[in-house]
């Protein structure tokens, strides 16, 4: 809570928040942190939205989907997306994921959960993974993207399975 109360006493920020501008290289990144919070049910998200729509109100600033409210919609809209696909967490009867047929590489898989791939970027992020638990969104897209189609070609359910 105290973390929510402290992003939302930053007006300007939450006013000028906007998610195209962060860079995971960023000194003073502006995500929130707040994922893992959410993930767990630590902090609402019917909370948070409402705080952001009072704070929205008095600074009459800030619209979806680059808002920090867009960002929380995006992400409640993939989990209702989720509840109606059954298989929305693996290719096989998924109707909405495109059938790959990816490589069966378990050691350039190893390797990408290692951090040894020889690509300093993709193995400092997967580094920060193991040892932080979290990284940023758009290292996140770095890292699925050279696994799967971007190098590896590595089916991105291999990818989920690593810890």
């Amino acid at each position: 809570m105290r973390r929510l109360e402290r992003h939302l006493e930053r007006k300007a920020w939450v006013a000028s928040f906007g998610r195209p501008k962060m860079t995971p290289q960023s000194l003073l990144a502006s995500q929130t942190g707040l994922s893992p919070y959410l993930r767990f049910g630590c902090l609402s998200t019917r909370l948070f939205y409402h705080d952001l729509n009072k704070l929205y109100k008095r600074i009459k600033k800030a619209a979806p989907p680059l808002s920090l409210h867009g960002q929380l919609l995006w992400r409640e809209f993939f989990y209702c997306a989720a509840t109606r696909n059954p298989n929305f967490d693996r290719m096989a009867g998924n109707p909405i994921c495109v059938q790959v047929p990816w490589d069966t590489n378990i050691e350039a898989l190893a390797k990408w959960a290692n951090a040894q791939t020889g690509f300093p970027w993709i193995d400092a992020i997967m580094t920060q993974l193991r040892e932080e638990g979290w990284i940023h969104h758009l290292a996140r897209h770095a890292v699925a993207c050279f696994l799967t189609r971007g190098d590896l070609w590595v089916s991105w359910e291999e990818g989920m399975k690593v810890e």
